[in-house]
């Protein structure tokens, strides 16, 4: 990856450390490299708790899994700061400058409570000397070196359809939609329960690891039933379950959500949305530069399907979906990209700014 030499730099090298926080996934590494250095699913296991006597409860005697972020939103600080302490200590070394620079990847329209805390925690209690809040979607076009587009960055716990021209965010068209990865994973763990005549119990892990091995978009929405196309997936206990039409039917609600009691359209109408919202003169270029981000989009036929359908809807435009490999990747390699670049402290809030101003600071660097 080539880099310009920034004002944060230590024998020649970046010291802009750069994490990703996902619903799913938090990864963490330095800016100006290809990949990430560490990756980590994003859940804590919090200590038990001693209760007012100083002992602990009988259920609080196992770790408990805290997930600090869902749906793009914070729910836990303590695990979250917990967790991304962790990815930090894993991605420094020894000759690594302390403290130093982070950048953050944020959803769109994030609240502004929410960057208040990273904030307060990242220059405050991190004692880092700077903090730069990118969106995702952004970084994700900046990943891949382009300047417009619509990125469609389906993750674990949120969608995110971002229309970009020239550098420029389209807002009014921006769709953020609750519909992502866990959605299929919580419909393949209630298909399995409620299977006939022998339902089958598994946890959100497992049915995850099962999401994630065997299921895929079909480019009908509705197959015709085939034997061959069940699988056998061997738990970690030793647990043999099989999987059938559930491979196909439980990602379908991201096309079709009422399928799985959700509201609102699915990807492709949604995405049809979006584009239809911008101007007449550039649905046309964005229909041609259609960015998947996000795990989700890692699904077999997802990609495909998506052209198929959106081409239905838009029959006089050309429709492209670029699938880069390494897409789960886009906004961490985007903010790499981001932080090696010489114009990066111009993008940022220093701790002197924060501690001057407070929440102002945000108006003045963001608005």
């Amino acid at each position: 990856m080539s880099t310009s030499s920034n004002a944060f730099s230590y024998d020649g090298v970046s010291a802009v450390a750069v994490v990703d926080i996902g619903s799913g996934r938090i990864r963490g590494g330095w800016a100006g490299e290809d990949a990430p250095r560490c990756e980590l699913p994003n859940v804590w296991h919090a200590k038990p708790r001693e209760n007012l006597n100083g002992a602990y409860s009988a259920e609080g005697l196992e770790p408990k899994a805290v997930y600090p972020v869902e749906r793009g939103q914070v729910q836990d600080w303590d695990g979250l700061e917990a967790l991304l302490q962790d990815v930090l200590d894993r991605v420094s070394q020894p000759q690594s400058p302390q403290p130093y620079p982070l950048l953050l990847s944020r959803p769109m329209f994030s609240a502004r409570s929410e960057d208040l805390g990273f904030a307060q925690l990242v220059l405050e209690k991190f004692d880092a000397p700077s903090l730069c809040l990118a969106r995702q979607p952004i970084l994700a076009l900046h990943g891949i070196s382009q300047s417009s587009g619509v990125v469609l960055d389906c993750g674990e716990g949120l969608t995110q359809i971002v229309p970009i021209f020239e550098g420029f965010v389209i807002e009014h068209a921006v769709r953020r939609m609750h519909l992502a990865g866990q959605d299929v994973t919580l419909e393949l763990q209630r298909a399995l329960s409620m299977r006939q005549p022998n339902p089958v119990y598994v946890s959100i892990e497992t049915a995850r690891e099962i999401k994630e091995k065997y299921c895929f978009v079909d480019q009908r929405s509705t197959p015709k039933p085939d034997d061959s196309m069940s699988r056998s997936h061997t738990t970690s206990s030793g647990d043999v379950i099989t999987v059938g039409a559930e491979r196909w039917k439980c990602p379908e609600i991201l096309f079709q959500p009422s399928l799985g009691g959700l509201e609102g359209g699915g990807l492709a109408q949604q995405l049809n949305t979006a584009i239809a919202s911008c101007a007449v003169d550039v649905r046309g270029q964005l229909c041609d530069k259609i960015f998947m981000a996000g795990g989700t989009t890692l699904t077999p036929g997802i990609c495909q399907r998506l052209v198929k359908e959106l081409s239905a809807l838009v029959p006089h435009k050309q429709v492209k979906v670029v699938a880069s490999p390494g897409r789960h990747l886009c906004s961490w390699r985007g903010g790499s990209v981001l932080g090696s670049l010489s114009t990066f402290p111009n993008l940022c809030i220093t701790k002197q700014e924060f501690q001057e101003e407070g929440e102002r600071i945000f108006q003045k660097k963001f608005q």
